[in-house]
């Protein structure tokens, strides 16, 4: 078999360039083990504004209070487990548009299915590459603020926002 990649040269400098950028969003770390909590803390502090919890009612209460741009959660948590604040949010009119990032420690792929059919926009196993959960953290904010972008744009246009829903509207992000 060829290796295509062979030949190309990876450039990791936009790589390097998006991982040294601070943001201007929040985010919130949902994860009860208090180590885990505090690397993710300590690394994502670099980027962005954080908010930690360890559970995720707080990080239901968390998000109602302030203004958040994504949830990164554990999924095995007390008080309201990472598909339980995942439903939360994907079925709260006011928050369904949050991304929600899971982690975790089971690699079963019918919890990622739940997970994903509960509406979590990624979901990334323990152990990971910090560098791997940043940038994935990075392209999806980047991804909604040009949807909210396209959005502003369209409704600002003489013909406004021409959306027709044919049918009922399957979800809360339609």
């Amino acid at each position: 078999p060829t290796n295509y990649l062979a030949d190309e040269v990876i450039d990791d400098n936009k790589v390097n360039e998006l991982l040294a950028k601070k943001y201007n969003e929040t985010i919130v770390i949902a994860e009860d083990d208090s180590e885990i909590l505090a690397y993710l803390k300590d690394e994502l502090s670099t980027n962005f504004r954080v908010i930690a919890v360890n559970n995720g009612y707080d990080a239901v209460k968390a998000v109602m209070d302030d203004e958040v741009s994504l949830i990164l959660s554990d999924v095995l948590m007390p008080a309201l487990n990472g598909f339980q604040l995942c439903s939360n949010i994907k079925s709260n009119i006011a928050t369904c548009h949050i991304p929600i990032v899971l982690l975790t420690a089971l690699s079963d792929d019918s919890q990622r299915l739940y997970g994903f059919e509960g509406g979590a926009d990624e979901y990334i196993q323990k152990p990971f590459n910090i560098e791997i959960v940043k940038l994935r953290i990075i392209k999806l904010l980047e991804e909604r603020n040009r949807l909210r972008e396209v959005f502003l744009k369209e409704s600002q246009s003489p013909a406004g926002l021409s959306i027709e829903t044919k049918g009922k509207v399957e979800s809360l992000d339609d």
